[in-house]
């Protein structure tokens, strides 16, 4: 501070703000959390006040205590300060040099460093936001050829810059060394991999001693734990450049050799580590590998699938693998997540002999499934089918019309759809193949899908019996199913066979009541015309020969009672007298045959 400034401190008795006020002299920049980056002007002794030019409030005057309390001095070199008293150079450096820049900025920024932070403070006034993410893109390469820099993965952690690169190599590892449990060590052999090529023999041998006791000591319980520590350590010895000298088979003890326990372990891991496992236990397997992944597409999820199928093209056997695939979609012996996969990748050229009507099959198939054990894990696989409108379209594509029935009515009969969904689907049916729609509204003389009129009690008992066979009569029969197969030898099992075929019996039943609730037109009977016999009436007849009286109410095409005289519209006798005004005559079949004259008597509406 000049002794002018000072003068005007001990005047105005400011001692004890000294220090403060040092750094708030005229021509330095300030900042304050309301007001932004400012600098100071001037001090104003007669006004006790300090003169401020905040972007947006030039001139502001603030009192010598208030502003020592309030304001953060910046220093010189500080980018906010270099902004306002050099902002050209600034720019220049941002164009020139975004590494030294970059410097600048993460100094004056410490802790805030983060990648919004610097955006806010650079952008716009030193970089356009149109050319922003190109430059920052530039900004990081440029820092990462810097070993001084240390960028974190995430926007919101701060980046740093040291005087001095940091010895990563020795605090990876250190940090392996030194860690308990595989699951702190897998991390620390995660860095240490970055390094690998620059280990030397000792230390390399080192650290794959520690990690094959650590794995030695892993208990069986956290197998999956051990499985990935020793994905890390093939990888850290394969990285390294000395597989010959120390060997990769880390991972090899814990390859199971059956298919449906190796997909349960693969499963287990680390998304990012199920693909890793996959190929190194064909580097295991050798020559026995496409047998046993062949084995593992039943119940492989869609990452396993993806380097399982990978495997077969690199060795040039797509079309052995095609075969295979083929030949689970028609058995319906694919994973949900593997479908899904598949449906996403179906524009790849080697895929397309597989996007068919048979691939909707298997797909509906687990869908089914899925829903007769109660359970939602196909929930994206029929998202994906509903929502994604030229998956339908690619399924379809080159199918011929009695196919794209048995599609329509395969949707309109299955229970896996919600009301709204099912409506979505045919739809886009009806778009792609207009002669649907008649099939779906009960026109189409080749379905038999028209409407019927039932009573609303009829109609209740109905959805009774539908919701008892899928929500207790299937699910029994599947446990039944379950159980009787833990018997073992199925050819000679008695109650496999018999729960099997219940299961039929109970999927043919809901199969049919679903197609009945589909085309039921439920009514009160309360609108009926009674100036001849319709649906909802009740008709008084004469035998025109004996004089014999008869009654018969006709309902709806659920509703029978003929010790009552209730009979379905659909029944021969409703047929008969359909449409029938009073006065007219009617033959009438007789049970033992022949028929007999009835005249209408009198016709009125049926009243429950």
């Amino acid at each position: 501070m000049d002794s002018d400034l000072q003068q005007i401190v001990e005047t105005l008795q400011l001692t004890h703000l000294t220090p403060k006020l040092e750094q708030l002299t005229p021509g330095n920049c300030c900042e304050h959390r309301s007001w932004g980056i400012g600098k100071i002007r001037e001090w104003d002794p007669i006004g006790r006040k300090v003169i401020i030019d905040f972007a947006g409030k030039a001139g502001h005057a603030m009192d010598f205590e208030y502003a020592a309390a309030s304001l953060t001095p910046l220093a010189a070199d500080h980018i906010e300060t270099q902004k306002i008293n050099a902002a050209d150079a600034v720019k220049k450096l941002a164009a020139e040099d975004p590494a030294q820049l970059m410097r600048v900025v993460t100094r004056s920024l410490g802790r805030q460093a983060n990648a919004v932070k610097i955006q806010a403070v650079l952008s716009p006034d030193v970089v356009g936001e149109a050319d922003w993410k190109k430059w920052w893109d530039g900004a990081k390469r440029a820092m990462k050829k810097d070993a001084r820099f240390v960028i974190p993965g995430k926007r919101t952690e701060a980046i740093q810059f040291f005087d001095v690169a940091p010895d990563y190599k020795e605090e990876a590892f250190s940090a392996v060394i030194q860690a308990v449990g595989p699951k702190a060590e897998l991390a620390a052999v995660e860095q240490l991999v970055k390094h690998a090529k620059v280990l030397d023999e000792a230390a390399l041998q080192n650290v794959i001693n520690d990690i094959d006791q650590t794995i030695a000591k892993t208990p069986s319980s956290q197998i999956v734990a051990a499985v990935e520590l020793a994905l890390g350590r093939d990888e850290l010895v394969r990285e390294s450049g000395r597989e010959a000298q120390f060997g990769a088979a880390g991972i090899s003890r814990f390859v199971p050799r059956e298919a449906r326990a190796f997909v349960a372990l693969a499963e287990q891991l680390a998304a990012g580590r199920q693909g890793k496992f996959v190929e190194r236990a064909a580097e295991i397997l050798q020559e026995r590998w496409h047998g046993f992944a062949a084995e593992l597409l039943p119940y492989a999820n869609g990452r396993i699938a993806e380097v399982v199928i990978a495997s077969y093209k690199r060795d040039q056997r797509v079309g052995e693998i095609l075969e295979v695939l083929g030949r689970l979609i028609r058995e319906r012996k694919l994973h949900y997540d593997f479908l899904i996969w598949l449906a996403k990748n179906r524009k790849v050229a080697e895929f397309r002999p597989l996007i068919n009507v048979q691939l909707f099959y298997a797909i509906l198939s687990v869908l089914e499934l899925d829903t007769l054990e109660g359970s939602r894990k196909s929930g994206r696989l029929q998202d994906l089918l509903i929502s994604n409108k030229e998956l339908m379209k690619d399924l379809l594509e080159g199918a011929r019309e009695d196919e794209v029935r048995d599609v329509t009515r395969a949707i309109m009969l299955s229970p896996v759809f919600e009301e709204l969904d099912k409506r979505s689907l045919l739809a886009t049916l009806v778009k792609l193949y207009p002669f649907v729609q008649a099939m779906i509204i009960g026109q189409d003389s080749k379905s038999d899908a028209a409407p019927l009129v039932v009573s609303l009690d009829s109609l209740t008992k109905r959805k009774a019996e539908l919701d008892d066979i899928i929500s207790r009569k299937i699910p029994e029969n599947t446990r039944d199913i379950a159980v009787a197969r833990s018997y073992g030898d199925l050819r000679e099992n008695s109650e496999f066979k018999a729960a099997k075929e219940m299961q039929a019996v109970l999927l043919r039943r809901r199969a049919e009541l679903e197609a009945l609730l589909l085309r039921a037109q439920p009514t009160d009977f309360k609108a009926a015309d009674t100036s001849a016999v319709n649906i909802g009436t009740v008709v008084e007849l004469a035998d025109t020969a004996s004089g014999e009286r008869l009654s018969y109410t006709i309902l709806g095409a659920w509703d029978s009672a003929p010790d009552q005289g209730i009979v379905s519209y659909l029944a021969s006798v409703a047929q008969v007298l359909h449409k029938k005004a009073v006065g007219d005559t009617a033959d009438l079949m007789l049970d033992g045959g022949g028929q007999r004259q009835v005249r209408i008597e009198s016709i009125r509406a049926y009243n429950p």
